[in-house]
């Protein structure tokens, strides 16, 4: 088969192109073959490549949280594999994964004796310095600057959120230039107001379409993720029941069948919609 090449440098090193996605398999951030854990996953398989924006759908229960939990290497499998570019996740150090990926955990909001600035400069890596360009447009993007100097217990949950946002997309710029950088978000737009929503998921689309990240976000808005990702993964019972592009996932009939409630899709002048229908 025809090799091919790619930003990351994996298809020049002599791996074959076997996904439809038109890149190789050395090119995947994470690669899951049946992962298993726990009860709360099932023989999950999956890829993750550079540049997918990819939300993470199902109902309460699904295992969504469990699976961000075993891509950020915060749980190992009881069965299965997972690797990272290509090796398996297990080789890595804690540190090591830090520079591959960052996390916002759904976990309760905790309030540090620390201001806005010192949360934000937490997603440092120790020897790599985030560009000022990078940071300046984080602070821009999530509206932090008013925000830097006021300690974590003078601001609202929501203000405290925006800037773990900005300690994790810090934390990204942070990591090496010559591989993917990975973001892993559980639920964790749930506490902002629309502007800020909207603010951030278009930067995030932003850097997906130019290939410079690649993004899980786990939602329970469904119009949110169909009109802001690329790719989803739908989730039921610990199992992956569908994962490809957004539209192919997201019909009437997997949606109704999984959530368990009839859901329709209407069209309307500025796109489709969906809603649930009506008891």
């Amino acid at each position: 088969m025809r090799r091919r090449s790619c930003r990351w440098g994996c298809c020049s090193r002599g791996w074959e192109g076997r996904f439809s996605y038109g890149c190789c398999s050395g090119c995947a951030v994470f690669e899951l073959d049946r992962v298993s854990w726990s009860g709360r996953l099932t023989e999950v398989s999956l890829q993750w490549l550079p540049g997918q924006q990819v939300a993470l759908i199902g109902p309460n229960g699904a295992g969504k949280s469990s699976l961000l939990q075993v891509l950020a290497g915060q749980q190992v499998p009881d069965r299965g594999q997972i690797r990272l570019n290509g090796r398996p996740l297990s080789a890595y150090s804690a540190m090591a994964q830090a520079r591959w990926r960052a996390w916002l955990p759904q976990a309760g909001d905790t309030v540090a004796p620390l201001t806005g600035e010192q949360l934000l400069h937490l997603g440092q890596m120790p020897d790599v310095a985030v560009a000022p360009e990078r940071l300046a447009e984080v602070v821009e993007t999530l509206e932090l600057a008013a925000l830097l100097p006021r300690p974590l217990m003078q601001l609202s949950g929501g203000e405290r959120q925006r800037l773990h946002l900005g300690r994790v997309l810090v934390q990204v710029w942070a990591q090496p230039r010559d591989h993917p950088r990975a973001l892993l978000l559980d639920e964790a737009l749930a506490s902002l107001d629309i502007r800020h929503r909207m603010r951030l998921l278009a930067a995030l689309a932003r850097w997906c379409a130019c290939g410079e990240l690649a993004l899980v976000w786990s939602s329970h808005d469904l119009n949110e993720a169909f009109a802001h990702s690329t790719r989803v993964w739908l989730m039921q019972a610990g199992r992956l029941i569908a994962a490809g592009e957004t539209a192919q996932v997201m019909t009437e009939k997997s949606l109704s069948q999984v959530f368990q409630w009839p859901i329709e899709r209407v069209e309307t002048p500025k796109g489709p919609v969906l809603r649930a229908k009506h008891a």
